[in-house]
């Protein structure tokens, strides 16, 4: 666990895909724009200067261009996981939350977050299917949509989740994008069982960390110089307990996992979370800043006190 938890802002309550490996706990509605500043004015006076959007997807957030002027306009260093999907036109989300979006104007993105990044788990569509569904061409989709962040210089990052069924496949990857997109990071996450649906279908996904070190070492020897700079992987054990969560709703939260350095399956494998507060609620801000600088002072009671909200 990291000595200062990273803030995750899951401020998109609805999904482009259903992943029945998603880690997250979906908040039911969209938390206002001035609280979430709000609570963001807080933070940044203490030094925090770096934030993740994601969701389900932040592109499903109402007026999210508009919201990340103004995130940036406070100094923040803003990453946005997105799949990515109203790059390319119109779009309805189909899980959890159901919304229409219009069109987003993927140079104004580019613009305003400094590292998108675009999930890419195999392949073809029929790998990608096993973890991300319901959008039948959905490989032809994230490459078009790589396409055109690379058209407007976006840095752009890969998230590639490793698990049991693509595994075997997953060094074709960069062979496929060749030195067609300009890549920032590629980030390859061993699966983690934690969250409602991680957690419920952890044995069609879950591998081993010693199948996802013979991976990254398959990987990095056949990958070019150029990648192998740009490459991350990153086993489950040392991602755990390392992020401070803001769901759509407003509620913050961590996973309810152990503080060892290695995982614990009797422990870090979890459907629970802990919810630390409120950022509608000011008298929060000072125990959620507190969580997020000293995780260690509030393990043992986040495991006595967990919840499946």
């Amino acid at each position: 666990m990291r000595q200062r938890l990273s803030l995750n802002l899951n401020i998109g309550a609805g999904c482009f895909v259903s992943c029945p490996g998603c880690y997250n706990h979906f908040g039911r509605g969209f938390v206002e724009a001035r609280v979430i500043l709000d609570f963001l004015e807080y933070i940044r006076a203490f030094g925090v200067a770096k934030l993740t959007l994601g969701g389900g997807d932040p592109l499903t957030y109402p007026d999210i261009l508009i919201l990340l002027e103004k995130i940036k306009s406070k100094g923040f260093y803003i990453q946005l996981d997105t799949v990515g999907t109203p790059l390319l036109d119109h779009a309805q989300s189909i899980f959890f939350k159901r919304v229409k979006v219009n069109k987003i104007d993927a140079r104004r993105l580019s613009e305003l977050v400094d590292l998108i990044g675009i999930p890419l788990d195999g392949p073809s569509s029929e790998v990608i299917h096993h973890f991300r569904t319901m959008r039948e061409n959905i490989f032809e989709e994230q490459m078009g949509i790589l396409e055109i962040l690379h058209h407007h210089g976006a840095k752009i990052c890969i998230n590639t989740v490793v698990h049991k069924l693509n595994i075997g496949v997953l060094h074709e990857l960069p062979k496929i994008l060749g030195n067609k997109i300009k890549i920032v990071k590629w980030q390859f996450f061993q699966f983690m069982p934690i969250g409602p649906l991680g957690y419920k279908n952890r044995d069609v996904y879950e591998i081993s960390e010693e199948a996802f070190e013979l991976f990254r070492q398959e990987l990095l020897s056949m990958a070019d110089s150029d990648l192998c700079r740009n490459l991350e992987c990153k086993k489950g054990a040392e991602r755990k307990g390392n992020y401070l969560f803001v769901d759509s709703d407003g509620k913050v939260w961590v996973p309810n996992v152990s503080l060892s350095e290695s995982w614990d399956k009797n422990c870090d494998e979890t459907n629970q979370r802990h919810i630390v507060g409120d950022i509608h609620n000011q008298a929060d801000y000072p125990r959620i800043k507190e969580w997020m600088f000293n995780p260690h002072a509030f393990s043992f009671f986040a495991k006595a006190t967990s919840s499946k909200k």
